[in-house]
């Protein structure tokens, strides 16, 4: 699968405190197979501290919105954020994400 970042934008330095919200979704071209995925990372707030958007190539919807789920998380951690809520709009990835995680 090819993954290239088409673009972000931010505006934060350094460590986030409090939840952080991010809000991820993929898409896919019907005719052409096409995927992109993208989302917003907010502060407890509701300000943007980031948004991202990425250009995967030929896939299943499936792996555009896991696309997009790990996008979010990867650029929240990068921020060093330590409590973060995923929303998206596609429960059977939302399924997925939560038999992978192990809470200790």
């Amino acid at each position: 699968m090819q993954h290239e970042i088409v673009s972000t934008q931010t505006q934060v330095h350094g460590v986030v405190a409090g939840k952080v919200n991010t809000f991820a979704d993929g898409a896919m071209d019907l005719v052409t197979g096409d995927a992109m995925c993208g989302g917003v990372v907010k502060d407890t707030k509701g300000s943007c501290l980031i948004g991202y958007s990425c250009r995967l190539g030929v896939c299943l919807i499936i792996e555009a919105e896991l696309s997009s789920i790990y996008e979010g998380l990867l650029l929240a951690w990068s921020f060093s954020v330590c409590r973060l809520q995923v929303e998206s709009d596609y429960l059977e990835a939302v399924r997925l994400v939560q038999n992978m995680i192990v809470v200790h």
